[in-house]
């Protein structure tokens, strides 16, 4: 399942940027298609585990969303505008690395030394494969946008990461 998970996660990624102009568009039917798949799912979830719906969902999920639509125009920005080997290791090493420090920060997490090293690990080999290139010949897009774009991204997947609604 993680292997079928990372190539759905790649070849999404690759479609997003391929759709250049048509970002928007990309952008809407895939927010568009997730709804219809995952609302039916999250009806039954609440029916089957006996929950009991509030109005106080309706911010919350409000707010999830506007996170995640911010991010989904974040990423299709960037990837519009420059690489896809500087956008998304950006995005995907600065969103842990801000979910980490604002985890420990605000919501008084304390990470072991283990686990601290692993997600330095990662995210430090993030930013080299999404740094080292430098303006390399054959490279397309506007290298400080791609960074802008990339970390903005990461950004908001911090924002969703960290977003937890009191009941």
């Amino acid at each position: 399942m993680i292997v079928v998970a990372a190539f759905a996660h790649a070849g999404w990624n690759l479609a997003a940027k391929r759709a250049g102009a048509g970002g928007t568009v990309f952008v809407w039917l895939y927010a568009t298609l997730s709804a219809v798949l995952l609302v039916p799912v999250a009806v039954v979830d609440v029916l089957v585990g006996g929950q009991q719906p509030a109005w106080s969902w309706l911010p919350a999920l409000g707010v999830s969303g506007l996170l995640q639509v911010g991010y989904f125009v974040l990423l299709q920005r960037g990837y519009a505008i420059g690489d896809l080997s500087v956008v998304y290791p950006l995005a995907r090493g600065t969103g842990p690395l801000l979910s980490v420090l604002l985890a420990v920060v605000l919501l008084g997490e304390r990470p072991g030394v283990v686990a601290l090293v692993g997600a330095l690990a990662v995210v430090a080999g993030v930013f080299v494969i999404g740094t080292a290139h430098g303006d390399a010949p054959g490279r397309s897009g506007n290298r400080m946008g791609s960074v802008r774009y990339g970390v903005a991204t990461g950004i908001t997947i911090a924002c969703y990461t960290l977003w937890t609604p009191t009941p």
